[in-house]
């Protein structure tokens, strides 16, 4: 069912966030599954520079790659989280030490939501397939009604363009994020949904 014949429609919760690490030759680790995802929240821009032409007259316009920048915030990260997300994070005694260098890592990341409408619902898979991840703020809230302190994980995330091949492979582009959805990406969503999804990538037909 297409958005042409829905109505109503709204999206609700984030849930199911797993990163993938990136390999140098554009592949993709096992993933990991992080637990706790509250929200996301990404800003995509690109930026556009006229740079003077030789007779000072006409302009080349000239666009930058598609950049995504925001936070992605979790209730609780364990020890094996932050060794999937950061580089150098553990020391030798397998204590989590900020500040060191390299700590960037470069990964695959997808989450889910679900989409509502009144013939029904269907899930979206989002994708970023080329992610950093800043270390979280020293930050913990209270709940009054009880006294609990909880620590929210507001993470700054950078996602950046990845490429990808398209005609077979003759002609190249890029892309920052991809929606697969359920319903209306039907014929491979079983083969793609627990995937970093690549654009234009030969997909087994259900």
């Amino acid at each position: 069912m297409s958005d042409a014949t829905q109505t109503r429609v709204y999206e609700e919760g984030n849930y199911g966030l797993k990163v993938f690490p990136l390999n140098s030759d554009g592949t993709y680790g096992t993933g990991y599954a992080v637990e706790g995802t509250v929200n996301v929240d990404i800003t995509f821009s690109r930026t556009r520079t006229n740079t003077p032409a030789d007779d000072v007259v006409d302009y080349l316009n000239r666009t930058s790659p598609e950049k995504g920048e925001g936070t992605i915030t979790l209730i609780g990260l364990k020890l094996s989280d932050y060794q999937k997300l950061y580089n150098n994070i553990i020391d030798t005694n397998g204590v989590i030490v900020g500040g060191r260098t390299n700590q960037s890592k470069r990964l695959g990341v997808i989450f889910y939501n679900t989409k509502n409408y009144e013939e029904g619902s269907s899930t979206n898979m989002f994708v970023l397939p080329n992610v950093t991840f800043e270390l979280p703020n020293l930050s913990t809230t209270t709940i009054a009604e009880d006294d609990t302190t909880i620590r929210a994980f507001e993470l700054s995330v950078t996602a950046n363009p990845m490429n990808f091949t398209y005609n077979s492979g003759a002609n190249k582009d890029r892309y920052t994020w991809a929606v697969v959805n359920s319903v209306d990406n039907s014929t491979i969503w079983n083969n793609v949904k627990d995937t970093v999804y690549v654009p234009e990538s030969t997909i087994s037909q259900l």
